[in-house]
């Protein structure tokens, strides 16, 4: 299993040319139920191509869709499968994060990626990894509540003076705080656990009696696209189909299936974790807004 972290997707976000490509598809470990997860994939492929040919010329589709296809062939791939697999694309980019919780199947074709099923998975308190060193080698598992799995690691260094050098510490050892509740990436991140959501909350409505935070959509991607945002909550199975200009913060209401349009709340999200804010991905009942966001304020 390929290890998937917070710091891959903040690149991700950093470095992206439209079309972006936001593949999700819930996967399974074993027969027979794994016999239907490449039918599926092959299926989204067909919805992705028919969005792609209403604004992109033949050519430049063909080549989106290459390594999807190339993907869509690879039996040993598909034999070989975890609960959850989730692929953001781009002219630039080709990124696979195999997950050990299933999602809901779902293709969006946007100007930026949807993240937000990525950071549901990420922010999940009961992920954990376990690091395993001997005389001659590192390994390194991630699990959850419903397995463990072996996390592929480039140049592993082969003594443990090697394993606690740089590459590990600095690449891999930082992720055993995922389990402790808190997931950063360059300063920022999404904290998932119950207690400091409770305490958001709490600092989120006294911030609003102080006229810094907002519950307001508008107001907020206005502030997100300033810099000012450092908390956001968002609902997680909420969509506010549109795109927000990211010169003005202006919000141009849309249809999902539109290839320029994504979802508002995720593309609020990108905008805060890419100014190194807090995302947190809350459900309904939590919320302390009925909008969909509550946004903090740096100032």
């Amino acid at each position: 299993m390929r290890q998937s972290t917070i710091s891959q997707l903040a690149g991700l976000l950093a470095d992206r040319e439209p079309p972006c490509i936001s593949l999700y598809l819930p996967t399974h470990r074993h027969f027979p139920e794994n016999q239907q997860d490449p039918i599926r994939y092959r299926n989204l492929l067909t919805e992705m191509e028919n969005s792609l040919r209403q604004k992109y010329p033949t050519r430049e589709v063909r080549t989106l869709l290459e390594k999807f296809q190339t993907l869509a062939r690879d039996d040993r791939f598909w034999n070989h499968r975890t609960d959850g697999l989730a692929i953001l694309s781009s002219p630039l980019t080709f990124q696979m994060f195999e997950l050990q919780r299933t999602v809901q199947e779902l293709l969006v074709v946007a100007d930026s990626f949807h993240i937000k099923p990525l950071l549901r998975v990420f922010q999940s308190t009961d992920r954990y990894h376990i690091l395993a060193l001997n005389r001659h080698e590192a390994k390194l598992y991630e699990g959850n509540r419903y397995g463990l799995d072996p996390v592929e690691l480039p140049n592993v260094p082969s003594t443990i003076e090697e394993a606690l050098g740089e590459e590990l510490t600095e690449q891999h050892l930082t992720v055993a705080s995922y389990g402790a509740g808190a997931a950063r990436a360059a300063g920022g991140g999404v904290t998932p656990s119950i207690q400091r959501l409770a305490k958001m909350v709490e600092a989120y409505q006294m911030a609003r009696s102080r006229d810094l935070g907002s519950d307001d959509v508008a107001r907020i991607a206005e502030a997100a696209t300033a810099g000012r945002v450092g908390t956001l909550l968002i609902e997680a199975d909420r969509q506010i189909p549109g795109r927000i200009d990211p010169a003005t913060g202006q919000i141009h209401a849309g249809d999902i299936a539109d290839p320029e349009v994504d979802d508002v709340l995720d593309d609020l999200a990108e905008h805060v974790l890419r100014i190194k804010g807090d995302v947190v991905l809350v459900p309904a009942e939590r919320m302390p807004s009925t909008t969909g966001a509550a946004a903090i304020y740096r100032y």
